[in-house]
Protein backbone atom coordinates (compact mmCIF):
# COMPACT_ATOMS: atom_id res chain seq x y z
CA UNK A 1 0.00 0.00 0.00
CA UNK A 2 1.06 3.68 -0.02
CA UNK A 3 2.92 4.37 2.13
CA UNK A 4 0.92 7.24 2.67
CA UNK A 5 -1.99 5.02 4.24
CA UNK A 6 -3.37 5.67 7.17
CA UNK A 7 -2.30 2.59 10.14
CA UNK A 8 -6.26 3.22 11.15
CA UNK A 9 -6.98 0.15 8.33
CA UNK A 10 -8.85 -2.15 8.88
CA UNK A 11 -7.53 -4.18 6.05
CA UNK A 12 -4.13 -3.91 5.16
CA UNK A 13 -3.82 -5.43 1.87
CA UNK A 14 -0.50 -7.28 1.02
CA UNK A 15 -0.32 -6.22 -2.43
CA UNK A 16 -0.01 -2.22 -3.41
CA UNK A 17 -3.36 -2.12 -5.22
CA UNK A 18 -3.05 1.98 -6.01
CA UNK A 19 -0.89 4.88 -5.26
CA UNK A 20 -1.25 8.15 -4.61
CA UNK A 21 -0.67 10.49 -7.54
CA UNK A 22 -0.51 14.20 -8.97
CA UNK A 23 -3.94 14.22 -11.70
CA UNK A 24 -3.48 17.00 -13.96
CA UNK A 25 -6.21 19.00 -13.55
CA UNK A 26 -7.56 16.90 -10.22
CA UNK A 27 -4.59 17.57 -7.71
CA UNK A 28 -3.84 14.54 -5.86
CA UNK A 29 -5.35 10.85 -6.46
CA UNK A 30 -5.76 7.47 -6.38
CA UNK A 31 -4.25 5.40 -9.20
CA UNK A 32 -4.65 1.88 -10.08
CA UNK A 33 -0.63 0.22 -9.61
CA UNK A 34 -2.11 -3.46 -11.01
CA UNK A 35 -5.01 -4.85 -12.81
CA UNK A 36 -8.08 -4.88 -10.53
CA UNK A 37 -11.25 -7.34 -10.57
CA UNK A 38 -14.26 -6.50 -10.51
CA UNK A 39 -15.62 -6.71 -6.65
CA UNK A 40 -12.48 -6.08 -5.10
CA UNK A 41 -12.24 -4.32 -1.82
CA UNK A 42 -9.62 -2.00 -3.15
CA UNK A 43 -9.47 0.10 0.80
CA UNK A 44 -11.24 -0.07 3.70
CA UNK A 45 -9.76 2.90 6.35
CA UNK A 46 -11.12 4.40 9.42
CA UNK A 47 -12.18 7.81 9.80
CA UNK A 48 -9.61 10.35 11.13
CA UNK A 49 -12.68 11.64 13.12
CA UNK A 50 -16.81 11.69 12.98
CA UNK A 51 -18.92 14.61 12.97
CA UNK A 52 -22.83 15.05 12.97
CA UNK A 53 -22.50 18.07 10.08
CA UNK A 54 -24.88 20.34 11.44
CA UNK A 55 -23.94 23.65 9.76
CA UNK A 56 -24.21 25.59 13.06
CA UNK A 57 -22.04 23.53 14.85
CA UNK A 58 -19.34 22.63 12.48
CA UNK A 59 -16.74 25.18 12.81
CA UNK A 60 -16.00 24.52 16.42
CA UNK A 61 -16.62 21.07 17.06
CA UNK A 62 -14.13 20.52 13.71
CA UNK A 63 -11.31 22.45 15.58
CA UNK A 64 -11.85 20.25 18.62
CA UNK A 65 -11.92 17.06 16.86
CA UNK A 66 -8.83 18.18 14.94
CA UNK A 67 -6.85 19.55 18.38
CA UNK A 68 -7.63 15.85 19.33
CA UNK A 69 -5.75 14.74 16.37
CA UNK A 70 -1.93 13.48 16.87
CA UNK A 71 0.46 15.61 15.17
CA UNK A 72 0.92 13.37 11.82
CA UNK A 73 -3.10 13.00 11.59
CA UNK A 74 -3.18 16.18 11.81
CA UNK A 75 -0.90 16.99 8.94
CA UNK A 76 -2.73 14.85 6.68
CA UNK A 77 -6.07 16.16 7.87
CA UNK A 78 -4.36 19.52 6.28
CA UNK A 79 -3.27 18.33 3.37
CA UNK A 80 -6.50 17.57 2.17
CA UNK A 81 -8.37 19.87 -0.33
CA UNK A 82 -10.17 23.02 0.71
CA UNK A 83 -13.07 24.33 -1.59
CA UNK A 84 -14.51 27.02 1.15
CA UNK A 85 -10.97 29.34 1.07
CA UNK A 86 -13.15 32.26 2.84
CA UNK A 87 -14.81 30.16 5.46
CA UNK A 88 -12.60 28.61 8.51
CA UNK A 89 -10.08 26.41 7.32
CA UNK A 90 -10.48 23.49 9.56
CA UNK A 91 -14.56 23.38 8.88
CA UNK A 92 -13.81 24.32 4.85
CA UNK A 93 -12.00 21.03 4.88
CA UNK A 94 -14.14 18.70 6.48
CA UNK A 95 -17.29 19.95 4.33
CA UNK A 96 -15.20 19.71 1.03
CA UNK A 97 -14.09 15.84 2.06
CA UNK A 98 -16.83 14.74 5.05
CA UNK A 99 -18.60 11.28 3.32
CA UNK A 100 -21.52 10.30 4.62
CA UNK A 101 -21.49 7.08 7.16
CA UNK A 102 -24.33 5.40 5.74
CA UNK A 103 -27.01 6.38 3.33
CA UNK A 104 -28.58 9.35 4.53
CA UNK A 105 -26.43 9.70 7.64
CA UNK A 106 -25.93 12.96 9.22
CA UNK A 107 -22.69 11.67 10.62
CA UNK A 108 -20.25 12.76 8.20
CA UNK A 109 -16.35 11.15 8.46
CA UNK A 110 -13.00 12.30 6.91
CA UNK A 111 -10.52 9.68 6.01
CA UNK A 112 -6.54 10.55 5.07
CA UNK A 113 -6.83 7.94 1.77
CA UNK A 114 -10.12 7.63 1.18
CA UNK A 115 -10.39 11.55 0.03
CA UNK A 116 -8.08 11.63 -1.95
CA UNK A 117 -10.22 10.00 -4.60
CA UNK A 118 -11.87 11.69 -6.68
CA UNK A 119 -14.81 11.99 -8.62
CA UNK A 120 -16.57 10.49 -12.09
CA UNK A 121 -20.00 10.28 -12.78
CA UNK A 122 -19.31 7.16 -14.18
CA UNK A 123 -17.33 5.93 -11.57
CA UNK A 124 -14.68 2.65 -11.67
CA UNK A 125 -15.27 2.25 -7.87
CA UNK A 126 -18.21 2.28 -5.11
CA UNK A 127 -17.77 3.42 -1.48
CA UNK A 128 -19.84 2.17 1.41
CA UNK A 129 -19.94 2.57 4.84
CA UNK A 130 -19.08 -0.84 7.00
CA UNK A 131 -21.00 -0.56 10.51
CA UNK A 132 -19.59 -3.68 12.10
CA UNK A 133 -15.75 -2.17 11.15
CA UNK A 134 -17.00 1.50 11.77
CA UNK A 135 -15.13 1.52 8.13
CA UNK A 136 -15.19 3.17 4.71
CA UNK A 137 -14.71 0.90 2.65
CA UNK A 138 -14.10 1.33 -1.74
CA UNK A 139 -14.87 -1.66 -3.89
CA UNK A 140 -14.37 -1.84 -8.11
CA UNK A 141 -17.10 -1.64 -10.04
CA UNK A 142 -15.81 -3.14 -12.88
CA UNK A 143 -12.04 -4.13 -14.06
CA UNK A 144 -9.80 -1.38 -13.74
CA UNK A 145 -6.60 -1.53 -15.24
CA UNK A 146 -2.93 -0.48 -13.93
CA UNK A 147 -2.11 3.30 -14.34
CA UNK A 148 -6.25 3.84 -14.27
CA UNK A 149 -7.24 6.57 -11.79
CA UNK A 150 -9.98 5.30 -9.35
CA UNK A 151 -12.91 6.95 -8.93
CA UNK A 152 -15.88 7.41 -7.40
CA UNK A 153 -19.36 9.31 -7.37
CA UNK A 154 -19.77 12.19 -5.13
CA UNK A 155 -23.14 13.61 -6.29
CA UNK A 156 -25.75 11.18 -8.65
CA UNK A 157 -28.67 13.35 -9.99
CA UNK A 158 -29.87 12.41 -12.70
CA UNK A 159 -29.39 14.78 -15.55
CA UNK A 160 -26.21 16.54 -16.42
CA UNK A 161 -27.11 20.30 -15.42
CA UNK A 162 -28.13 19.27 -11.97
CA UNK A 163 -24.82 16.87 -11.22
CA UNK A 164 -22.66 19.79 -12.62
CA UNK A 165 -24.61 22.17 -10.35
CA UNK A 166 -24.04 20.64 -7.28
CA UNK A 167 -20.56 19.74 -7.92
CA UNK A 168 -19.40 23.29 -8.76
CA UNK A 169 -21.58 24.55 -5.37
CA UNK A 170 -20.22 21.76 -3.18
CA UNK A 171 -16.81 21.29 -4.76
CA UNK A 172 -15.45 23.84 -7.26
CA UNK A 173 -14.83 22.19 -10.42
CA UNK A 174 -16.51 21.40 -13.71
CA UNK A 175 -16.97 17.20 -14.20
CA UNK A 176 -14.72 16.12 -17.72
CA UNK A 177 -15.87 12.59 -16.76
CA UNK A 178 -16.09 10.13 -19.87
CA UNK A 179 -20.18 11.24 -19.57
CA UNK A 180 -20.11 15.02 -19.21
CA UNK A 181 -17.90 14.92 -21.80
CA UNK A 182 -20.16 13.43 -24.19
CA UNK A 183 -21.68 15.52 -27.71
CA UNK A 184 -25.27 16.87 -26.40
CA UNK A 185 -27.65 14.35 -28.09
CA UNK A 186 -25.93 11.67 -26.55
CA UNK A 187 -25.62 13.03 -23.27
CA UNK A 188 -29.05 13.68 -23.21
CA UNK A 189 -29.73 9.88 -23.88
CA UNK A 190 -27.90 9.27 -20.93
CA UNK A 191 -29.37 11.58 -18.89
CA UNK A 192 -32.94 9.72 -19.60
CA UNK A 193 -31.40 6.48 -19.26
CA UNK A 194 -30.12 7.46 -15.63
CA UNK A 195 -33.51 9.23 -14.76
CA UNK A 196 -35.18 5.61 -15.56
CA UNK A 197 -32.60 3.95 -13.31
CA UNK A 198 -33.53 5.67 -10.39
CA UNK A 199 -37.21 5.87 -10.62
CA UNK A 200 -36.62 1.60 -11.15
CA UNK A 201 -34.42 1.66 -8.01
CA UNK A 202 -36.77 3.37 -5.81
CA UNK A 203 -39.20 1.12 -6.68
CA UNK A 204 -37.50 -2.03 -6.51
CA UNK A 205 -35.11 -0.67 -3.78
CA UNK A 206 -37.30 0.24 -0.99
CA UNK A 207 -37.58 -2.20 1.89
CA UNK A 208 -40.81 -1.78 3.01
CA UNK A 209 -42.20 -2.48 -0.61
CA UNK A 210 -40.02 -5.54 -0.94
CA UNK A 211 -41.36 -6.69 2.33
CA UNK A 212 -45.07 -6.07 1.33
CA UNK A 213 -45.61 -5.98 -2.63
CA UNK A 214 -42.17 -8.02 -3.74
CA UNK A 215 -44.14 -8.99 -6.85
CA UNK A 216 -44.59 -5.58 -8.09
CA UNK A 217 -40.46 -5.07 -7.69
CA UNK A 218 -40.01 -7.91 -9.59
CA UNK A 219 -42.32 -7.03 -12.56
CA UNK A 220 -40.28 -3.32 -12.27
CA UNK A 221 -44.17 -1.44 -11.29
CA UNK A 222 -44.56 -0.09 -14.41
CA UNK A 223 -48.29 0.31 -13.90
CA UNK A 224 -47.71 2.22 -10.43
CA UNK A 225 -46.10 5.76 -12.82
CA UNK A 226 -48.93 7.82 -12.56
CA UNK A 227 -49.49 11.16 -14.58
CA UNK A 228 -51.40 12.70 -11.85
CA UNK A 229 -50.12 15.95 -10.37
CA UNK A 230 -49.64 17.17 -6.18
CA UNK A 231 -52.54 20.12 -7.03
CA UNK A 232 -54.81 17.76 -4.95
CA UNK A 233 -54.17 15.73 -2.01
CA UNK A 234 -56.41 12.97 -3.20
CA UNK A 235 -55.41 11.13 -6.48
CA UNK A 236 -59.19 9.84 -6.72
CA UNK A 237 -61.79 9.80 -3.69
CA UNK A 238 -63.74 8.00 -5.59
CA UNK A 239 -62.13 4.76 -4.69
CA UNK A 240 -62.97 4.71 -1.23
CA UNK A 241 -64.87 6.31 1.20
CA UNK A 242 -64.50 7.02 5.18
CA UNK A 243 -66.79 4.78 7.19
CA UNK A 244 -67.44 3.81 10.95
CA UNK A 245 -66.03 -0.04 11.24
CA UNK A 246 -67.15 -2.32 13.60
CA UNK A 247 -64.79 -2.21 17.34
CA UNK A 248 -62.28 0.12 15.10
CA UNK A 249 -63.72 3.31 14.63
CA UNK A 250 -63.66 5.02 11.71
CA UNK A 251 -61.52 3.53 8.62
CA UNK A 252 -60.92 3.77 4.73
CA UNK A 253 -63.55 1.34 2.67
CA UNK A 254 -63.06 0.36 -1.05
CA UNK A 255 -65.88 1.91 -2.92
CA UNK A 256 -65.41 -0.57 -6.18
CA UNK A 257 -62.79 -3.10 -6.70
CA UNK A 258 -59.14 -1.98 -7.07
CA UNK A 259 -56.78 -3.38 -9.10
CA UNK A 260 -53.00 -4.32 -7.12
CA UNK A 261 -50.61 -1.84 -7.97
CA UNK A 262 -52.98 1.55 -7.88
CA UNK A 263 -52.25 4.52 -6.38
CA UNK A 264 -55.42 4.94 -3.76
CA UNK A 265 -54.45 8.32 -2.43
CA UNK A 266 -51.60 10.87 -2.33
CA UNK A 267 -51.78 13.26 1.09
CA UNK A 268 -49.77 16.18 1.85
CA UNK A 269 -49.51 16.34 5.76
CA UNK A 270 -52.06 18.22 8.40
CA UNK A 271 -48.86 18.75 10.52
CA UNK A 272 -45.14 17.72 10.35
CA UNK A 273 -42.53 17.88 13.75
CA UNK A 274 -39.35 16.23 14.26
CA UNK A 275 -38.71 13.06 15.77
CA UNK A 276 -36.82 14.09 18.78
CA UNK A 277 -39.56 15.89 20.56
CA UNK A 278 -39.96 15.55 24.55
CA UNK A 279 -43.74 15.39 25.67
CA UNK A 280 -43.25 18.87 27.05
CA UNK A 281 -41.70 20.33 23.67
CA UNK A 282 -44.42 18.64 21.53
CA UNK A 283 -47.39 19.85 23.42
CA UNK A 284 -46.09 23.32 23.06
CA UNK A 285 -44.77 22.75 19.36
CA UNK A 286 -48.34 21.40 18.51
CA UNK A 287 -50.56 24.23 20.40
CA UNK A 288 -48.44 26.90 18.10
CA UNK A 289 -48.87 24.87 15.00
CA UNK A 290 -52.48 24.59 15.29
CA UNK A 291 -52.98 27.91 15.62
CA UNK A 292 -51.98 28.37 11.93
CA UNK A 293 -54.16 25.98 10.56
CA UNK A 294 -57.74 27.29 9.48
CA UNK A 295 -60.64 26.03 11.16
CA UNK A 296 -61.42 22.91 9.16
CA UNK A 297 -58.02 21.50 9.60
CA UNK A 298 -58.46 21.97 13.35
CA UNK A 299 -61.78 20.47 13.21
CA UNK A 300 -59.73 17.34 11.23
CA UNK A 301 -57.14 17.36 13.76
CA UNK A 302 -59.45 17.30 16.88
CA UNK A 303 -61.53 14.03 14.68
CA UNK A 304 -58.28 11.74 15.14
CA UNK A 305 -58.44 9.12 18.18
CA UNK A 306 -56.66 9.34 21.27
CA UNK A 307 -55.49 6.25 22.75
CA UNK A 308 -53.44 7.99 25.03
CA UNK A 309 -54.90 9.33 28.89
CA UNK A 310 -53.38 11.95 30.81
CA UNK A 311 -52.58 15.78 30.68
CA UNK A 312 -50.80 15.84 26.78
CA UNK A 313 -53.78 15.55 24.91
CA UNK A 314 -53.04 17.15 21.20
CA UNK A 315 -49.33 15.07 21.93
CA UNK A 316 -51.93 11.85 22.70
CA UNK A 317 -53.40 12.76 19.64
CA UNK A 318 -50.67 13.31 17.57
CA UNK A 319 -48.79 9.94 18.50
CA UNK A 320 -51.47 7.94 18.18
CA UNK A 321 -52.44 9.35 14.89
CA UNK A 322 -48.61 9.61 13.25
CA UNK A 323 -46.33 8.25 10.74
CA UNK A 324 -42.34 8.39 9.99
CA UNK A 325 -41.61 10.78 6.86
CA UNK A 326 -39.44 12.37 5.30
CA UNK A 327 -36.15 11.55 3.22
CA UNK A 328 -34.54 10.09 6.30
CA UNK A 329 -37.31 9.69 8.26
CA UNK A 330 -36.49 12.21 10.77
CA UNK A 331 -39.51 13.69 11.25
CA UNK A 332 -43.62 12.55 11.78
CA UNK A 333 -46.72 13.93 10.64
CA UNK A 334 -50.07 13.35 10.70
CA UNK A 335 -52.82 13.40 7.42
CA UNK A 336 -56.13 14.52 6.89
CA UNK A 337 -57.26 11.33 5.39
CA UNK A 338 -54.89 8.64 5.22
CA UNK A 339 -54.68 8.93 9.47
CA UNK A 340 -57.91 7.05 9.14
CA UNK A 341 -56.37 4.46 7.70
CA UNK A 342 -56.42 1.11 10.23
CA UNK A 343 -54.13 -1.36 10.86
CA UNK A 344 -53.61 -5.09 10.17
CA UNK A 345 -50.93 -7.60 10.22
CA UNK A 346 -51.34 -8.68 7.03
CA UNK A 347 -52.41 -5.11 5.45
CA UNK A 348 -53.51 -4.91 1.62
CA UNK A 349 -51.88 -1.64 1.10
CA UNK A 350 -48.83 -0.26 1.71
CA UNK A 351 -47.63 3.68 2.63
CA UNK A 352 -44.47 5.22 1.34
CA UNK A 353 -43.52 8.76 1.45
CA UNK A 354 -42.62 10.93 -2.19
CA UNK A 355 -39.75 13.18 -1.13
CA UNK A 356 -40.44 15.11 -4.43
CA UNK A 357 -43.61 16.22 -3.83
CA UNK A 358 -43.52 16.45 0.06
CA UNK A 359 -46.58 13.72 0.23
CA UNK A 360 -47.65 10.64 1.79
CA UNK A 361 -48.56 7.93 -0.71
CA UNK A 362 -51.02 4.92 -0.51
CA UNK A 363 -51.00 1.77 -3.02
CA UNK A 364 -52.64 -0.97 -2.88
CA UNK A 365 -50.32 -4.54 -2.59
CA UNK A 366 -53.28 -6.86 -4.04
CA UNK A 367 -56.72 -6.83 -5.40
CA UNK A 368 -59.80 -5.02 -3.26
CA UNK A 369 -62.61 -6.57 -4.13
CA UNK A 370 -66.01 -3.11 -3.46
CA UNK A 371 -66.75 -3.05 0.06
CA UNK A 372 -63.23 -4.43 1.55
CA UNK A 373 -61.65 -2.30 4.61
CA UNK A 374 -57.88 -0.39 3.12
CA UNK A 375 -55.34 -1.53 5.78
CA UNK A 376 -51.81 -0.98 6.45
CA UNK A 377 -49.18 -2.40 8.53
CA UNK A 378 -48.34 -0.05 11.68
CA UNK A 379 -45.41 -2.39 12.68
CA UNK A 380 -43.88 -5.30 11.36
CA UNK A 381 -41.77 -6.26 13.97
CA UNK A 382 -41.53 -9.44 15.50
CA UNK A 383 -43.97 -12.72 16.28
CA UNK A 384 -47.65 -12.05 16.73
CA UNK A 385 -46.89 -11.71 21.41
CA UNK A 386 -45.01 -9.08 20.68
CA UNK A 387 -46.81 -7.18 17.76
CA UNK A 388 -49.67 -7.39 20.20
CA UNK A 389 -48.03 -5.68 23.34
CA UNK A 390 -46.57 -3.37 20.57
CA UNK A 391 -50.17 -2.27 18.94
CA UNK A 392 -51.60 -2.36 22.74
CA UNK A 393 -48.93 -0.18 24.03
CA UNK A 394 -48.98 2.34 21.42
CA UNK A 395 -52.22 2.41 19.79
CA UNK A 396 -54.46 0.88 22.97
CA UNK A 397 -56.32 -1.90 20.94
CA UNK A 398 -55.96 -5.82 20.26
CA UNK A 399 -55.24 -7.09 16.75
CA UNK A 400 -57.69 -9.25 15.32
CA UNK A 401 -56.56 -9.89 12.00
CA UNK A 402 -56.47 -12.60 9.80
CA UNK A 403 -52.51 -13.38 10.85
CA UNK A 404 -53.22 -12.73 14.65
CA UNK A 405 -56.84 -14.76 14.68
CA UNK A 406 -54.77 -18.32 13.79
CA UNK A 407 -54.97 -21.15 15.73
CA UNK A 408 -51.42 -21.19 17.68
CA UNK A 409 -49.71 -23.55 15.45
CA UNK A 410 -50.58 -22.11 12.38
CA UNK A 411 -49.49 -18.77 14.08
CA UNK A 412 -45.79 -19.99 15.02
CA UNK A 413 -45.39 -21.22 11.51
CA UNK A 414 -46.35 -17.74 10.43
CA UNK A 415 -44.31 -15.91 12.86
CA UNK A 416 -40.93 -18.53 11.73
CA UNK A 417 -42.11 -17.46 7.91
CA UNK A 418 -41.72 -13.71 9.03
CA UNK A 419 -38.50 -14.01 10.75
CA UNK A 420 -37.16 -15.55 7.65
CA UNK A 421 -38.25 -12.74 5.56
CA UNK A 422 -37.21 -10.20 8.07
CA UNK A 423 -33.64 -12.03 7.83
CA UNK A 424 -33.89 -12.45 3.87
CA UNK A 425 -35.00 -8.76 3.44
CA UNK A 426 -32.10 -7.42 5.92
CA UNK A 427 -29.65 -9.82 3.24
CA UNK A 428 -31.44 -8.08 0.27
CA UNK A 429 -31.12 -4.55 1.03
CA UNK A 430 -27.52 -4.75 1.77
CA UNK A 431 -25.75 -2.63 -0.66
CA UNK A 432 -22.79 -4.25 -1.36
CA UNK A 433 -24.08 -7.34 -1.57
CA UNK A 434 -27.04 -6.56 -4.46
CA UNK A 435 -24.33 -4.42 -6.34
CA UNK A 436 -21.67 -7.32 -6.15
CA UNK A 437 -23.80 -10.47 -6.02
CA UNK A 438 -26.87 -10.05 -7.41
CA UNK A 439 -28.03 -13.36 -8.63
CA UNK A 440 -27.64 -14.19 -4.15
CA UNK A 441 -29.71 -10.95 -3.98
CA UNK A 442 -32.74 -12.01 -6.23
CA UNK A 443 -32.94 -15.69 -5.21
CA UNK A 444 -33.32 -14.41 -1.42
CA UNK A 445 -35.94 -11.93 -3.49
CA UNK A 446 -37.66 -14.81 -5.18
CA UNK A 447 -38.07 -16.68 -1.20
CA UNK A 448 -39.31 -14.00 0.05
CA UNK A 449 -42.27 -14.05 -2.53
CA UNK A 450 -42.37 -17.61 -2.19
CA UNK A 451 -42.52 -17.37 1.59
CA UNK A 452 -44.79 -14.28 1.86
CA UNK A 453 -47.33 -16.43 -0.19
CA UNK A 454 -47.18 -18.85 2.28
CA UNK A 455 -48.02 -16.41 4.79
CA UNK A 456 -51.13 -14.68 3.14
CA UNK A 457 -52.21 -18.68 2.14
CA UNK A 458 -52.54 -19.65 5.31
CA UNK A 459 -54.30 -16.56 6.76
CA UNK A 460 -56.98 -16.67 4.30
Amino acid sequence: MSSDTHSSHADESPSPLYEKRSIPGKGNGLVACADIPEGTRILCEKPLFTLVSAANMVDNAVLAKVRSLAKDQQRQYLGLHNNYPNNNIFSGIFKTNALPCGPGSPIGGVYPTICLINHSCDSNSHHSWNDTTSSETIHALRDIKAGEEITICYTDPETYQARRAELRGSFGFDCDCSLCSLPLEKRQKSDARRTRIAQLDADIGDPSRVMNSPGQGLSRLPRNVSSTTAASHTMSSSLYDVRKIPGKGRGLVARSAISEGTRILSEKPLLMIPNNMSNEQLEARLARDLKALDKTQQRQFFSLHNSYTGKYVLGGIFKTNSMACGSDLSAIAIFPTISFINHSCLPNSHYNWNDSTGMQTIHVTRDLSAGEEISICYTDSGSASVRQAYLKKHFGFDCSCAICSLSATHRNASDARREEISRLQDTFAETDRASFKPEEAFIDLRKIVELLNKVRDHAE
